[in-house]
């Protein structure tokens, strides 16, 4: 009979220390403070001047605007290709007639090519979504309830055409 030496298989022992503990902890809150930054955070502008600012580089931010006709919320939402999308909802319309009632509380997204400095809703081109559809909704009430009143007026225009 030969004589076997029994090998002894190495073990590795995973011992964690409270330093590796430590750092794992301080790595995640590292992770979750990056995370709020870049998805969550917005920068609360108390101005139209920190709006601005924030519009023309697309940085996240909000910001209540309130004018003599209305109350607008914006929310810029950050870049998609070279245009900046931004959230507007009509809070509060406060000149007008009952029929732009209507579009109190509805909303929209706009997108602005980066560097333009305006407010998203002057151009509607820009924008898609219920604000926008009630808002064009309304202008063709206006427009149609102009020509059926004045439809004398624009027969004699276009007659002497």
């Amino acid at each position: 009979m030969q004589n076997k030496k029994e090998v002894a298989s190495p073990r590795r022992s995973w011992k964690i220390g409270w330093g590796s503990v430590t750092f794992a902890i301080l790595f995640l809150i590292m992770i979750a403070i990056a995370i709020y930054f870049n998805f969550f955070f917005y920068d609360n502008c108390r101005d139209e001047n920190c709006f601005k600012s924030n519009l023309v580089v697309c940085n996240k931010a909000i910001f209540t605007k309130d004018s003599s006709e209305a109350t607008w919320f914006y929310k810029i939402e950050g870049k998609d290709g070279k245009m900046c999308n931004i959230y507007v909802e009509l809070i509060q319309l406060k000149k007008g007639d009952v029929k732009a009632e209507t579009v109190e509380g509805k909303s929209m997204i706009c997108s602005l090519p980066f560097t333009l400095v305006d407010s998203p809703e002057s151009d509607l081109k820009r924008c898609h979504g219920v604000l926008k559809e009630e808002i064009q909704a309304i202008i063709i009430q206006k427009m149609h309830s102009y020509i059926v009143e004045n439809i004398g007026e624009i027969k004699q225009a276009f007659e002497g055409i």
